[in-house]
């Protein structure tokens, strides 16, 4: 059930800055869910939208193949790392100020900008993310300073 892995990645990075036992917010729970639906979502509408009618089932059944396939596993590490960052931030301590750690240096001008600069928690980073990822694909992480 992915409900309950993002339970436990919640939980997870809720733990990993504070001892209190928090749940995923509803509205937490939809921004995570947004890193999967968003991108499937685009992509069968793209599927939709080009084309004539007559195929259009024929589209969208190969465009969801080929999500399910290349993209699916990238949405699920997306949300999860999400996942953890809402953690982060739920358990973080009250003004507490966070920082942007990357993954790699050098590997994305927006995250290496988010990590010159610690900010309060909630509050946006440098380039408008309030927590990590700042991207598909991205792999950073938030910690409390």
């Amino acid at each position: 059930n992915l409900r309950e892995e993002i339970e436990i990645v919640f939980a997870s990075g809720v733990s990993s800055v504070s001892k209190e036992k928090i749940s995923i917010s509803e509205e937490a729970f939809s921004s995570v869910i947004s890193w999967i639906v968003d991108p499937l979502r685009e992509t069968l509408t793209s599927a939709i939208d080009e084309g004539d009618a007559a195929d259009v089932t024929t589209r969208v059944g190969a465009k969801y193949r080929e999500w399910r396939n290349n993209d699916l596993k990238i949405a699920l590490n997306d949300a999860l790392c999400a996942t953890y960052s809402q953690g982060v931030l739920a358990g973080a301590p009250k003004g507490s100020v966070m920082q942007w750690v990357v993954e790699k240096a050098g590997q994305c001008v927006d995250c290496d900008d988010n990590a010159l600069e610690p900010t309060k928690a909630n509050e946006a980073f440098p380039t408008g993310q309030t927590y990590a990822p700042a991207h598909s694909g991205c792999r950073c992480v938030i910690a409390v300073k």
